[in-house]
């Protein structure tokens, strides 16, 4: 009986032992399971976070900004794309500033046939010339649509992004498109993305190759084995260069079609989200690996299996574990998912400055003057940011001052010219640094307010630079706070101004110049017109000669002198008028003919000076010159009078 009792004991234990382990394993495997079921629903969110990331930074980003903002606003970048001017210095500056700020290796405008116009380029040879119209980015713009393009350079082996936008024939989104306007960039964006995931992390082409990953050895390895056809078709797309043009392309060393791959001997769990560049081939694919190792250590593995096996202190240590897991990858995800909706709200908020900055850039390209320009800017910006008082003060550098030319809530003659250094507007323009100000009634600036004058809540004074070059000061005030959004709106838009402004100065100067050109040009002609009347009303012969003794005007006189039709001596030479053995004798007539005096005068010419005339008869004559103005664009003229002296020689006889 004993021994029985002992047996069924023993029994009893052996089941218990191995209850005990069949809850310890159950409780490890639904631990692991739950904590991989919450912690891909966090994967999951987090690669849509950093998708939208990577939206954030190319199709939603400033770069795309700039280059829509250029095809929708700039007439010089429209008269390129339509081949009225060709490569033009105001829209190579364009280019050079949007690809200097945006760290760009190329930007350049396309015309409906494909071909470069205009290229700002910084690696090798230009772009000019280039036909494009194969390119994908090319077509979708062509199409209105905004896109950017990701390729491997057939000559370079560089990965790039490219920037297309559509070239409007107007400002108008709804006018005809004439080409596109293209910035080309590196892949430096899309890597930080990438590399800031501490696990593995791809971004895959709707061809399935991996185009960007923080492992290098995977770049332009494919997700899966291509077959011949496809193949064919990735050569023939040349988006990736020249990787493929020989042999099998390798492919990565998992399947990412599973849910949960081994890397390296690790579990890794697998999120995917979509990358909407407007590639005709279809969405590009951002790819995050979790590592599912790291969620079950062995320690903790071990903890759970003995506390599970001790009964119901050890169930209730289980359940309080779990529960403490579950809770916080709950959190994370809640947190996830809070943080993506505050991503989501930022990218709108972005994307409704950028609409409104494209808005404000167009009608200021409309300004016609630096007083209109300051007038639409203040109208826009002053009812935007609810600013009560406003002023605008342009950079004189001769004079060394500012000069207001546009107000808002401001009495005329409380505008003054500012120097250089004088108060907050002078240090301002000194320092080139944004000033603000709250609460301080010590300033100057007072808004009109009714019959009287308010101090304001708050001020902000911000400089207008382009490229280290001071524009001008713009000063905002207002009776009530002027949050961070709305400085944050100001600041977004300084660059835009800057811009505008500046080229907005460059024409009104090239149209300055040519109305003086023009008022030059028209006082020589009414010298000549001037010279000319003197000259064929004179009573003595007269004719006119350039600096190589080409003769360029006669009067009636001189014609009917010499025996000439009018107008036949006119480009013919000086020595048409003297006999042979004169001009043989003396090579130096036309050079004393340039000095000004009479034949007397004339130490290289004969006593008796004579001329012929068109039936070969000679007769004495006497010339008197004077040198006159450039006449025409024929450089230094002399003027000179002949007197027929053959009556006088008779009287003297």
């Amino acid at each position: 009986m004993t021994t029985a009792k002992a047996s069924r004991r023993l029994l009893t234990w052996a089941a218990v032992l191995l209850l005990t382990a069949a809850i310890g394993f159950a409780a490890v495997e639904v631990t692991r399971i739950s904590f991989e079921h919450s912690y891909k629903n966090v994967l999951d969110t987090e690669a849509k976070r950093r998708a939208i990331e990577i939206m954030g930074v190319t199709m939603n980003g400033n770069v795309m900004g700039s280059v829509a903002a250029m095809g929708l606003v700039s007439q010089k970048i429209k008269s390129v794309g339509r081949g009225q001017k060709t490569l033009d210095s105001e829209v190579i500056e364009v280019f050079e500033a949007i690809g200097k700020a945006y760290d760009a290796n190329g930007v350049y405008v396309v015309n409906s046939g494909g071909i470069v116009k205009s290229c700002w380029f910084t690696m090798g040879k230009t772009l000019t010339g280039v036909d494009v119209k194969f390119r994908p980015y090319f077509q979708i713009a062509m199409q209105g649509k905004q896109n950017v393009y990701a390729a491997i350079g057939t000559t370079t082996g560089q990965r790039s992004l490219y920037f297309a936008a559509p070239l409007y024939d107007k400002v108008s989104g709804s006018s005809p498109v004439i080409g596109a306007t293209v910035a080309r960039l590196n892949l430096d964006r899309v890597d930080s993305i990438l590399k800031a995931w501490p696990g593995p992390s791809l971004l895959l082409s709707p061809q399935q190759i991996t185009f960007a990953s923080n492992h290098e050895n995977w770049i332009e390895q494919m997700a899966t084995g291509a077959t011949p056809e496809q193949l064919k078709s990735i050569r023939a797309l040349k988006q990736f260069g020249n990787t493929y043009d020989n042999g099998t392309p390798k492919t990565l060393p998992f399947d990412l079609s599973s849910e949960i791959v081994s890397v390296d001997n690790h579990r890794y769990a697998v999120a995917r989200a979509a990358v909407q560049w407007n590639d005709p081939h279809g969405d590009w694919t951002l790819v995050l690996l979790g590592d599912l190792d790291e969620l079950m250590p062995s320690s903790l593995r071990t903890v759970i299996f003995t506390a599970s096996s001790a009964l119901i202190l050890a169930l209730s240590a289980i359940f309080m574990a779990w529960r403490e897991r579950l809770q916080r990858a709950n959190t994370a995800r809640d947190q996830a998912e809070a943080e993506l909706k505050t991503y989501t709200l930022k990218l709108e908020s972005d994307s409704m400055i950028k609409s409104y900055l494209a808005e404000v850039a167009a009608d200021l390209h409309q300004a016609g003057s630096t007083v209109e320009f300051a007038r639409i800017f203040m109208h826009h910006v002053t009812s935007r940011i609810e600013a009560d008082y406003g002023a605008f003060y342009l950079w004189e550098e001769k004079s060394n001052h500012l000069i207001p030319i546009g107000g808002h809530g401001a009495l005329p003659d409380e505008l003054q010219q500012i120097k250089m250094g004088q108060g907050l507007v002078g240090q301002c323009a000194k320092g080139r640094t944004p000033i603000n100000l709250s609460d301080d009634s010590n300033t100057d600036i007072r808004i009109v307010w009714g019959n009287g004058k308010i101090a304001p809540k708050s001020i902000v004074i911000l400089p207008v630079v382009s490229v280290d070059h001071l524009l001008g000061v713009i000063v905002f005030a207002a009776l009530q706070s002027i949050d961070s959004e709305k400085r944050a709106l100001l600041d977004a838009m300084m660059p835009m101004v800057a811009i505008n402004l500046e080229i907005l100065e460059r024409n009104l100067n090239t149209q300055t110049q040519a109305e003086i050109l023009a008022r030059q040009q028209a006082q020589l002609l009414d010298t000549e017109t001037w010279y000319r009347g003197i000259i064929e009303s004179a009573p003595d012969g007269m004719l006119v000669a350039d600096e190589n003794g080409v003769i360029i005007l006669t009067n009636p006189r001189v014609d009917e002198m010499f025996g000439y039709r009018s107008g036949f001596l006119i480009g013919q030479k000086l020595e048409i008028l003297v006999p042979d053995d004169v001009r043989n004798h003396h090579p130096k007539l036309r050079e004393g003919f340039m000095h000004t005096g009479t034949t007397r005068d004339m130490g290289v010419l004969d006593k008796e000076l004579r001329g012929v005339r068109q039936d070969g008869s000679e007769f004495p004559v006497e010339v008197g010159l004077s040198r006159l103005p450039a006449l025409g664009g024929h450089g230094m003229c002399v003027c000179a009078s002949v007197r027929d002296m053959s009556q006088r020689r008779k009287n003297q006889v």
